[in-house]
């Protein structure tokens, strides 16, 4: 069941085994259909150090999406920054981070989500 490939991969991700998460997370994502594990999935691709382009696809698709919770929103924004990072892009980093801190994002992020974006 999506429900419990879910919440393996969230287990897995939290101990620190991003191998054994990766595919219960897209598992997940493929069985409900949902975006709204993408900042984890994306992070498992990115710590994996492949497929770059598509965690920075993954993570993109949940920070851009305005119906998602802000802190996952901002999870996923991060996790965007780091892909940018990882790629010597500094610059788009910060742009990918700057709404969810000054702009309009950042009026309706929680505190919790601030804090992880500064």
């Amino acid at each position: 069941s999506a429900v419990v490939r879910e919440a393996l991969g969230i287990a897995l991700y939290r101990a620190g085994d991003l191998r054994g998460a990766l595919p219960e997370l897209q598992a997940y994502r493929r069985l409900s259909g949902t975006d709204d594990q993408n900042h984890l999935l994306a992070d498992c691709l990115r710590a994996a150090g492949r497929e770059a382009d598509r965690a920075l696809e993954l993570a993109r698709t949940l920070a851009d999406d305005p119906s998602a919770e802000p802190d996952r929103r901002a999870e996923a924004a991060i996790v965007a920054a780091a892909v940018h990072c990882d790629a010597g892009r500094p610059q788009r980093a910060e742009s990918l981070l700057r709404p969810f801190l000054d702009g309009p994002d950042g009026a309706s992020m929680p505190q919790e989500a601030t804090v992880r974006l500064l």
